[in-house]
């Protein structure tokens, strides 16, 4: 999955592809983060850690350049069609046991003016449904996922 903010770099896309094979999934974590504001360096933070502590691992980024194969993505069970998207396609392919490595990268910084709509209040409320009902699916439903 690549996002379609034209944020990542082509190199950084050239250095992950050369990590294909270590592992199950390939997790990018951003190295220069004041190229965003902020707000959103703020929010990544508490996201990150939140789910961390939720789900019970220590991954650096959710929300980023990930690798893995086609078959495994299509063995996930989806709840969202929110931006907590790659993060449900994460915690329930790593629960299952799957390998990863996370692998830093440079992204550029945002276009003068870029705007995210991640802080839309529509998708603040997606995001954060889905992450509760992911926690509660994983940790306490009688059908396993």
């Amino acid at each position: 999955m690549v996002p379609g903010d034209n944020e990542i770099l082509k190199k950084a896309i050239e250095e992950m592809l050369k990590h294909t094979g270590e592992a199950d999934i390939i997790i990018a974590h951003i190295l220069n983060k004041k190229v965003r504001s902020i707000t959103r360096r703020l929010i990544s933070i508490f996201y990150t850690n939140i789910l961390n502590l939720l789900f019970g691992f220590n991954l650096k980024y959710y929300n980023g350049l990930d690798l893995y194969e086609r078959s495994l993505v299509k063995k996930v069970k989806m709840t969202t069609d929110s931006f907590a998207f790659q993060a449900e396609i994460l915690i329930r392919l790593l629960k299952k046991g799957y390998s990863y490595k996370e692998v830093p990268m440079y992204i550029k910084k945002p276009a003068e003016g870029h705007k995210t709509k991640v802080f839309k209040i529509k998708n603040l409320v997606g995001v954060v449904s889905s992450i509760i009902r992911l926690f509660f699916e994983i940790n306490f439903a009688k059908n396993k996922w």
